[in-house]
C-alpha cells in the first residue's frame, strides 16, 4: 500500500496517525481539519486506483466514516469544493461518501476510511458497537485515522483503541502521517464551521439591509 510499505499483505487495516492534528468542538459536535485534508488526498488516490475494484465489477465505493457529525458535513464540503475547483471530477465525486460511523453500516464499501476525529480519550469513540462497526466495514481494506493520543492514555476508555493500535502495529500497519501548510500564514486548509459573531443580534434592518442598529423590524 502506498501510504504503508511495511504492511503485511495479508492484513487489511492501517492505521495512520496525523502529525499536528487537533480536535475543535462545534456545537455539541466537534472536527479535525488536518484529517480532513489528508483523508481527502487518500479517498482521491482510492478512486483513481485501478487495481482497487469493486468485487462484482461495477462502480467502486470509497466511504469516508466519522465519529461525528460535523466531520462528516466537512468532508463533503471539501469534496464538493475540489469538483469545483477541478481537482476531482464529478464521477470520481460519486464514488466517495462522507458519512458517520453510525450510518455507514449501511452503505456497501470497498474501501473504508475511518476518522476517529478526536486526539483525546473519549468515551463516545471507543463505544465497543460503533467500533466494531468502523473497523469490519469495507470489503478490500479499511484505514483508521487516529491519533496516539487515543490509545496512549491510561484513561479507561483508551484500552479497546489500544488493542486496534496493537493488532495494527504487529502486522505493521501503523504510521504516522504529516500534512503540510498550503499555505505557511493559515494554520488549517480544510473547511471549517462557519462561526458567529455574538456582537451582532443576527437581525438585519429592513431599510438598509445592515446589522440591527437600532431599526425594529416589525
Amino acid at each position: 500500500m502506498k501510504h504503508c510499505p511495511t504492511l503485511d499483505k495479508s492484513s487489511q487495516r492501517l492505521l495512520v496517525g496525523v502529525k499536528g492534528a487537533k480536535a475543535h468542538l462545534s456545537g455539541t459536535s466537534s472536527f479535525n481539519s488536518k484529517h480532513i485534508t489528508f483523508a481527502c488526498s487518500v479517498a482521491v488516490d482510492a478512486v483513481r486506483d485501478a487495481t482497487l475494484t469493486e468485487l462484482s465489477g461495477a462502480q467502486k465505493k470509497i466511504v469516508i466514516s466519522c465519529f461525528y457529525r460535523a466531520q462528516a458535513d466537512l468532508y463533503k464540503a471539501e469534496l464538493d469544493k475540489m469538483v469545483r475547483s477541478g481537482a476531482l471530477t464529478l464521477d470520481e465525486r460519486s464514488q466517495i461518501l462522507a458519512c458517520t460511523v453510525d450510518s455507514s453500516k449501511r452503505l456497501p464499501a470497498d474501501f473504508t476510511i475511518v476518522d476517529f476525529v478526536q486526539t483525546r480519550p473519549s468515551a463516545f469513540v471507543a463505544d465497543p458497537r460503533r467500533l466494531r462497526t468502523a473497523a469490519t466495514h469495507a470489503r478490500h481494506a479499511t484505514m483508521l485515522i487516529m491519533s496516539p493520543g487515543l490509545y496512549t492514555n491510561a484513561h479507561h476508555n483508551a484500552r479497546l483503541l489500544k488493542r486496534l493500535y496493537d493488532d495494527a502495529a504487529s502486522r505493521g500497519g501503523a504510521v504516522t502521517k504529516h500534512v503540510p501548510h498550503e499555505n505557511p500564514n493559515q494554520k488549517d486548509n480544510a473547511p471549517q464551521p462557519a462561526k458567529t459573531d455574538k456582537k451582532q443580534s443576527g437581525r438585519e434592518c429592513k431599510l438598509c439591509g445592515k446589522p440591527d442598529h437600532g431599526q425594529r423590524n416589525e
